[in-house]
């Protein structure tokens, strides 16, 4: 009469799930049923192993990830990281003043006609190197051999028994001989970056200036 005969067990938690299975009894060839058994399970313990597996599972795919990518790590400082630092401290050392030795990395070397990208960085360093380093030299000598030419200029210049000096566009002194320092009675020192008018009176430096305008203006030769 849709009455419960039998119940074992207490409904716990907020999750149940339920179903109902049909009790029969085979009789003269026919199945009558009897009957329904239901059962009910409480789903909270399930999801609760759910729930702590999932954080096992995620907990330990981090740990396996980060023994991984600290192993990464490591490969990438040895073969990539360490020779990089290699590199930037022979840039930051190389002088133009000093020969510089050849950068070599302290990598395991490959077969000759094998080379990787460092080895192709440290080529095109070493060869930049190789050229800034001549350049810087070849420098020194033409700034050498500028210095000897304008020393021996220097040297005619003020062995001669003429009056020389040199302006600059605007008029200021940049060099006197010695026969002008004898005839006016002033060092090339004092003299070097002022204009006539700090040195002579108005007459005199109006003149000297009439005179460096016509140079100026024809570009050729004055004799006075």
């Amino acid at each position: 009469d849709n009455n419960v005969l039998a119940s074992v067990g207490t409904l716990k938690g907020e999750n149940p799930i339920s179903n109902t299975y049909p009790i029969t009894h085979e009789f003269n060839g026919k199945k009558i049923q009897i009957g329904t058994l239901k059962v009910v399970a409480n789903l909270d313990f399930v999801f609760q192993r759910v729930l702590d597996r999932a954080i096992f599972i995620l907990f330990s795919n981090a740990i396996k990830t980060s023994i991984v990518a600290g192993f990464m790590l490591l490969i990438f400082h040895y073969v990539v990281i360490r020779h990089l630092v290699e590199i930037s401290n022979y840039i930051s050392a190389i002088s133009l003043n000093d020969k510089t030795k050849p950068l070599v990395l302290s990598h395991k070397k490959r077969a000759s006609h094998e080379t990787d990208e460092l080895d192709r960085v440290v080529d095109s360093i070493n060869n930049t190197a190789k050229r800034v380093g001549k350049a810087f030299t070849d420098l020194q000598i033409a700034e050498e051999e500028k210095l000897g030419i304008e020393e021996q200029q220097r040297d005619i210049l003020n062995n001669t028994s003429s009056v020389i000096y040199i302006k600059d566009i605007d008029g200021r002194f940049l060099f006197i001989n010695r026969m002008f320092e004898k005839l006016f009675h002033i060092s090339n020192e004092k003299i070097n970056g002022k204009k006539d008018h700090d040195l002579f009176s108005k007459e005199e430096a109006d003149a000297f200036r009439v005179n460096d305008l016509k140079i100026l203006e024809t570009d050729s030769l004055m004799e006075f």
